[in-house]
C-alpha cells in the first residue's frame, strides 16, 4: 500500500531525527575522549616532572609552508604528514631516555610494545601512542632493516605515513621535509652523544666550560642555539636521565 505525502513526510522527518540525535551521541562521545584525553595529557605529566613541554616556549617555530606539487594527489595530504611526523617526534623525544636502550637492544616486538607502554605514563589515549603501538609491525622492520642509525626523528619519519604508505616511502619523504622543531631536552644528551662524545664527556666531568662550549658550538645548529644559552645545558643533562631515575631523585 502507497504511503500518503503525510506519511512518507513523516518517516523522512523520523529518519532525520534518529540521524541527529545519532551524530548528536556521537559528538558527546567525542567530547567526553576529548576530556579524558586532557585530563591524561602528557604535556602536564612531563612539564610536573621535566619542568617543560618541548623546547622553551620563547622559540616557537613557525609553521612550514609545502608548496602545492602538480602530478597526482599524494594518499598522505603533505599538511597532515607534517602533523603526523611532528606530532610523532615530539611524542618520541620527549620519551627518549627511557626509550633509547630499548631501541639499541631490540630483542622482540613483545618488549619493544612494552617499552613504549612504558615510556608513556598517562598518554595512552594519546594520537602518537596509538598509531606506534598499533603499526608496531612497520617499526619493528624498520629498525630490523639496517637504516636505524639511532636519531630518534628516524622513527618518527619512518611511521609517519605508516599505514597508507610504507615506512621505507615514509622515510624518504620526512627526510627530504624534515621537521623545524627543536631537539627536546631530554633527547639533547644522547645527541650530543652520538655526534660530540667526548664534548659529553667534558660536560658530565667538568660541567660547562668555554672548551665544552666551544665543543658544541662545532656540532650542528641544534649545539650552537644550545651552547648560545648555557644555563639550559645543565638541564639537557637532567632531563637526559631515564624517568625511573628522575622520580627516584624527586622522591
Amino acid at each position: 500500500m502507497a504511503k500518503s505525502p503525510q506519511q512518507s513526510e513523516t518517516s523522512v522527518l523520523t529518519g532525520l531525527a534518529e540521524k541527529v540525535a545519532h551524530l548528536e551521541a556521537r559528538l558527546i562521545a567525542l567530547e567526553k575522549r576529548i576530556a579524558a584525553s586532557n585530563e591524561e595529557d602528557p604535556a602536564g605529566f612531563f612539564q610536573k616532572k621535566y619542568g617543560y613541554f618541548a623546547d622553551d616556549d620563547n622559540d616557537v617555530v613557525k609553521p612550514e609552508l609545502i608548496p602545492a606539487k602538480l602530478g597526482r594527489r599524494p594518499r598522505i595530504p603533505s599538511d597532515e604528514y607534517a602533523r603526523r611526523r611532528d606530532d610523532l617526534v615530539q611524542f618520541i623525544e620527549i620519551r627518549w631516555p627511557d626509550l633509547v636502550n630499548h631501541l639499541k637492544r631490540r630483542k622482540s616486538i613483545g618488549s619493544l610494545l612494552q617499552a613504549i607502554k612504558e615510556a608513556s605514563p598517562g598518554a595512552v589515549s594519546n594520537w602518537p601512542y596509538c598509531h606506534l603501538t598499533e603499526n608496531i609491525g612497520a617499526l619493528w622492520e624498520f629498525l630490523q632493516s639496517g637504516r636505524y642509525k639511532g636519531e630518534p626523528r628516524q622513527i618518527a619519519y619512518a611511521l609517519a605515513g605508516v599505514p597508507e604508505v610504507t615506512w621505507r616511502s615514509s622515510l624518504d619523504y620526512c627526510t627530504k621535509n624534515p621537521s623545524r622543531l627543536h631537539i627536546a631536552l631530554p633527547a639533547f644528551k644522547d645527541h650530543i652523544r652520538r655526534h660530540r662524545p667526548l664534548c659529553l664527556k667534558s660536560l658530565l666531568k667538568d660541567g660547562v666550560t668555554s672548551e665544552s662550549l666551544g665543543q658544541l658550538k662545532t656540532c650542528c645548529d641544534e649545539c650552537r642555539r644550545l651552547a648560545a644559552k648555557p644555563e639550559r645545558i645543565v638541564r639537557v643533562l637532567l632531563h637526559g636521565r631515564r624517568l625511573a631515575v628522575f622520580r627516584s631523585c624527586k622522591s
